[in-house]
């Protein structure tokens, strides 16, 4: 009974310290915090956190389908984990542009950047367990333009950004003519250094 007990704990103190080690590394973490600005207040050339409601932009006619759950949304990541031994992780996404809300009195365009990356709350994730899983796997990496090289993945994890929810935003301002405003300069958010980066963490958009 000691023995097992003693095992139940190390297993238990391998898992715990096996989420904390996760959380150390987690790059949300950085964003938990940081100053913000609010679009209002935002000068041209400095890079900015920004946290906001997500509108879809005016130009946009549709948004995008993400390619695992078929969620609508202005942006989606997929990783698809390999499984033991094979360590190559194969990921890709899009977002296209759109517009940033923080009730400043101010909206902002969020450009689309092919270096960007979706922290995202939660993910829609598919498994092995699935029919045909491995298969369906290959081809949507092949749809998608990853080239995998072989067909040993574990899951595929899914992340969107929708339309109506809030997130921040660590970009560089910049401001141009808006051509929706005769005569008014419209404020952009672009890539800054290091990519563009976008989370709808609840504990990243928290006030």
């Amino acid at each position: 009974m000691f023995f097992e007990a003693g095992v139940a704990l190390c297993v238990g103190g391998i898992y715990a310290g096996s989420k904390l080690v996760e959380w150390i590394r987690d790059p949300r973490r950085a964003l938990i915090g940081l100053e913000r600005t609010r679009l209002c207040d935002a000068r041209d050339g400095e890079q900015i956190a920004c946290v906001g409601v997500i509108r879809r932009a005016p130009f946009v006619a549709e948004l995008f389908a993400a390619p695992v759950s078929g969620r609508s949304c202005v942006g989606w990541s997929i990783k698809a984990v390999a499984g033991w031994p094979l360590g190559e992780d194969l990921r890709t996404g899009v977002l296209q542009d759109f517009v940033l809300d923080d009730g400043s009195g101010d909206v902002a365009l969020v450009r689309g950047a092919t270096d960007w990356t979706l922290l995202a709350a939660d993910h829609e994730s598919a498994n092995h367990d699935e029919a045909n899983f491995q298969e369906k796997t290959y081809e949507l990496l092949w749809q998608l333009g990853l080239e995998p090289t072989h067909r040993n993945f574990s899951r595929v994890e899914e992340a969107v950004l929708e339309e109506g929810e809030r997130a921040m935003i660590v970009a560089t301002v910049s401001r141009a003519p808006d051509v929706y405003r005769t005569g008014a300069w419209q404020l952009e958010l672009v890539a800054a250094d290091g990519g563009l980066r976008v989370s709808d963490d609840a504990r990243v958009v928290a006030d």
